[in-house]
């Protein structure tokens, strides 16, 4: 996962040219999507499932390596259940709110799962690595 919304992107770039400081976020929300959010950070296709709720992350990735770029997720984070059924989990985003918000960041799956009646959907460590190419 590595693409960043426009969002961040004029953020971070008025940031660096001294232009808009960028204020941290103070939370981080992961949330599962059936199709891409694409670089507008459309939260049109985010499951709505009563069953599913955005879930924190914030301060559960690790410092970014020098060598690698990367940083993962380092704890366990689940999904769920879900009350119904949602179809294929393709994409995962982070955002600066547990609901509507700011989307900051947005990648594919390696593989898709489904989040159907009773289903969980279970980051474990290192599942999520973030990576800016």
């Amino acid at each position: 996962m590595a693409a960043m919304t426009r969002y961040l992107q004029k953020a971070l770039l008025d940031h660096a040219l001294g232009i808009t400081a960028f204020t941290i976020p103070t939370e981080l929300w992961g949330s599962l999507h059936t199709a891409s959010p694409t670089e507008s950070g459309s939260f049109d296709d985010e499951i709505s499932d009563s069953g599913y709720s955005r879930q924190s992350i914030f301060g559960l990735m690790t410092e970014t390596d020098l060598t690698s770029g990367t940083s993962q997720i380092d704890t366990v984070v689940n999904f769920g259940p879900a009350d119904g059924d949602n179809g294929s989990v393709t994409y995962f985003a982070i955002s600066d709110a547990s609901s509507a918000g700011n989307m900051l960041l947005y990648g594919a799956l390696a593989n898709s799962q489904t989040f159907d009646t009773n289903d969980q959907f279970q980051l474990n460590p290192g599942q999520l690595i973030i990576k800016f190419d």
